[in-house]
């Protein structure tokens, strides 16, 4: 009887740091978007600029939110995508300033990477036993985001370190469209709102 208690506590805490992990991954993953982007925002705010934060989530339907005067559209419309919109035009941008606003969201991506890692070794509390197992499932969590992450960067030709890369490349790409600009994503949130 009492090795059958103690497999089910072991059994319970390993349930237990899953489900710690499961949840840990679910707000790294869903805030890690709004805390990069923010980035670049706070970033551009600091340039003299105004930004607007635009996020795509499944989940939550169009919502505003306004922290530290950066608007933050959330909506699941698939003409919403997670990004930064500057209203100044990039031409008034040196190259340090371009570099300066991408290297931001990276800056704020690998805070939210550490304070979850922080998270994750906290669960040592569960079971010191299983805090190993805990960390490594946290690694793996991570390195599998860090991966799909990587994946969408290729998809963009202008990610965050293509642009820190070359910031005149990027600089000419948006004088040349309209699609990626404060105005044009305006326009698209004024129709979701009358929808």
């Amino acid at each position: 009887m009492l090795i059958f208690v103690a497999e089910f506590k072991e059994v319970y805490f390993i349930l237990g740091a899953v489900i710690y992990i499961f949840i840990l991954s679910i707000i790294s993953i869903g805030f890690c978007s709004v805390i990069h982007e923010y980035g670049h925002a706070r970033q551009a705010q600091k340039l003299g600029d105004t930004a607007l934060v635009t996020i795509h989530n499944g989940l939550l339907k169009n919502r505003y939110l306004t922290y530290k005067r950066v608007l933050i559209f959330f909506s699941n419309d698939k003409r919403i995508r997670s990004k930064t919109y500057v209203k100044t035009d990039f031409t008034v941008y040196t190259d340090e300033q371009i570099q300066k606003i991408s290297r931001a969201g990276l800056v704020n991506s690998c805070k939210c990477a550490v304070v979850m890692l922080i998270f994750a070794i906290s669960g040592f509390l569960f079971y010191i036993e299983i805090g190993i197992e805990l960390v490594l499932i946290w690694v793996i969590c991570m390195f599998l985001f860090a991966t799909d992450a990587k994946k969408t960067c290729k998809k963009n030709q202008f990610n965050d370190f293509a642009i820190i890369k070359n910031p005149a490349a990027f600089r000419e790409y948006m004088q040349h469209t309209t699609k990626d600009t404060y105005e044009e994503i305006n326009k698209i949130i004024n129709d979701i709102m009358k929808e």
